[in-house]
């Protein structure tokens, strides 16, 4: 697992990328070319540091939940089933979470 600075770090440059993103296309401006061209070098970092289970997570809370990128003040969670909700408001509860999962 990486360490949580740099996960940090890493989180925090995907929300200015999204904050970016969201704002150019406000004006008009179709950012979808520019960043194309980092998808797959990303992908496949991340492929080579997280498994499948944790890359979806990672991508759920990055892009569908309600803190993700955006910073939403709403309280993200994920189930287990028939579990308790499991909380991830941050990026460190995130990276916790990730580590549990690393054997999966």
């Amino acid at each position: 697992m990486i360490p949580l600075d740099l996960f940090e770090r890493y989180i925090a440059a995907k929300r200015a990328e999204w904050q970016l993103t969201r704002s150019l296309q406000a004006i008009g401006i179709d950012t979808i070319a520019f960043f194309e061209q980092y998808d797959e070098p990303e992908n496949a970092l991340l492929e080579a540091v997280f498994n499948e289970v944790q890359r979806e997570t990672l991508s759920w809370w990055l892009y569908e939940s309600p803190r993700g990128a955006e910073g939403d003040p709403a309280e993200p969670h994920m189930w287990e089933i028939d579990g308790p909700p499991i909380y991830l408001r941050n990026a460190r509860e995130l990276w916790e979470y990730l580590r549990t999962e690393e054997v999966s």
